[in-house]
C-alpha cells in the first residue's frame, strides 16, 4: 500500500506515546526480516529495522506471535467462516493466556499485517468479552476504513464471524453478547477441556478493564 510508510511511522510513534509494554502479533513474525532492504511505493528504500521499544518487548518475552499447537498462524477467512473450528479457538486460548499473564504487562497492542480483519475481530471479540455492546465492536470495526488503504470492510463482516461462532442469525439482536460470549467458550469443549474458565474470563477483564458479567 503507497500509505504503509506513513502508517508504520505513526504505528510507532502511537506505540511509544501510549506506552504500550506487550504485543499480540496475529500474523507472521516479521522481525526475522531484521536487517534487510525494503523498497518503498515511493520509490525509496531502506533496511528493515526493529524499534527500541519493541526489541525491549521481546527482550523481556512480551510478544506475542500468536499460533495454533500446529504452528499456524491466524489467516483471513478462517477467523470470518471458521470460527467455531479448532484453529480458532486455540488462537482465542493462546491470546487470552498470554493478556492474563502477569508476566506481560499493560498496554497491550494487538495487530495482524494490515489491521483490519484478524485484528478486527480479535479486537471486538476482546471488547464483548469485557462487556462491550455489539453496537460499540460495530462501530470500532469500522474505524478500519479510515487507514487509507482503499479497501473497505463492513460491519457485515464482522457480524459473519459472530453468527458463525455464536450460531445465530443476527448478531446485532443478542439480548447480552457479554454473556452469550462467556457461555460459549466457558462450555464449548477443545482437547477435552473448556475453551476458557470463568477465572480466565475474569482475570482478563480485570486486566483489560471492563464489567462482568450480571448472574
Amino acid at each position: 500500500y503507497e500509505t504503509e510508510k506513513t502508517r508504520i511511522e505513526l504505528v510507532q510513534k502511537l506505540s511509544i506515546d501510549e506506552g504500550i509494554k506487550s504485543d499480540i502479533n496475529l500474523t507472521d513474525d516479521y522481525t526475522i526480516y531484521a536487517g534487510e532492504e525494503i523498497h518503498w511505493y515511493d520509490g525509496t528504500s531502506g533496511k528493515v529495522t526493529i524499534p527500541p521499544y519493541y526489541q525491549k518487548m521481546l527482550d523481556s518475552g512480551s510478544v506475542c506471535n500468536v499460533m495454533s499447537a500446529s504452528e499456524v498462524v491466524p489467516y483471513y477467512d478462517y477467523v470470518y467462516t471458521r470460527p467455531r473450528g479448532e484453529l480458532f479457538g486455540e488462537w482465542v486460548q493462546v491470546v487470552v493466556n498470554f493478556i492474563t499473564d502477569d508476566a506481560h504487562e499493560a498496554p497491550f497492542s494487538l495487530h495482524c499485517a494490515i489491521g483490519t480483519d484478524r485484528t478486527g475481530v480479535f479486537s471486538a471479540l476482546l471488547g464483548a468479552l469485557c462487556g462491550a455492546t455489539w453496537q460499540e465492536v460495530a462501530e470500532d470495526y469500522q474505524k478500519t476504513n479510515r487507514m487509507g488503504i482503499n479497501e473497505y470492510r463492513s460491519k457485515a463482516l464482522l457480524a459473519q464471524a459472530f453468527q458463525n461462532l455464536l450460531q445465530v442469525e443476527d448478531a446485532s439482536k443478542i439480548p447480552n453478547l457479554q454473556q452469550t460470549l462467556w457461555h460459549y467458550f466457558t462450555t464449548t469443549l477443545l482437547h477435552e477441556k473448556p475453551i476458557l474458565t470463568v477465572s480466565q474470563l475474569t482475570n482478563l477483564v480485570s486486566k483489560l478493564g471492563g464489567t462482568l458479567p450480571k448472574n
